[in-house]
């Protein structure tokens, strides 16, 4: 029965749509860190403030540590094993909430390298 409810829940809508948010937040905040950062500096470097950089970093470590844990929660959902060579549903949401959090970890330290010069940018 608790198997029929996951299958259920990861074949509708919702589920799917959760299973993708956890695959796609940690490079959409990445991609959009990456273009804020480069908007914005030409505005802050003269002032020597580097804060909206700052919250820009903080918030893209936030929605990429977010997507981390949205595919952690799925692979809890689907029964938090390592993903077979079997198919069906279980198994591609499994795939998908590993995928996911291996993805968000890596935009996550990438963001984190890309904060580094920003931690040095002082006119």
């Amino acid at each position: 029965m608790l198997q029929a409810d996951t299958e259920r829940y990861f074949s509708e809508r919702s589920g799917i749509a959760a299973l993708w948010a956890g695959l796609l937040a940690g490079p959409v905040a990445w991609a959009l860190h990456l273009q804020t950062s480069y908007s914005i500096t030409p505005f802050f470097h003269g002032t020597g403030s580097t804060l909206a950089l700052y919250l820009v970093t903080l918030a893209a470590l936030v929605i990429a540590a977010a997507g981390g844990l949205i595919s952690w929660r799925n692979w809890q959902r689907a029964g938090a094993a390592w993903p077979s060579g079997e198919g069906g549903v279980i198994a591609r949401s499994r795939f998908m909430a590993v995928s996911g959090m291996i993805v968000s970890a890596y935009f996550f330290v990438t963001i984190l390298a890309q904060a580094v010069p920003i931690m040095m940018l002082r006119s």
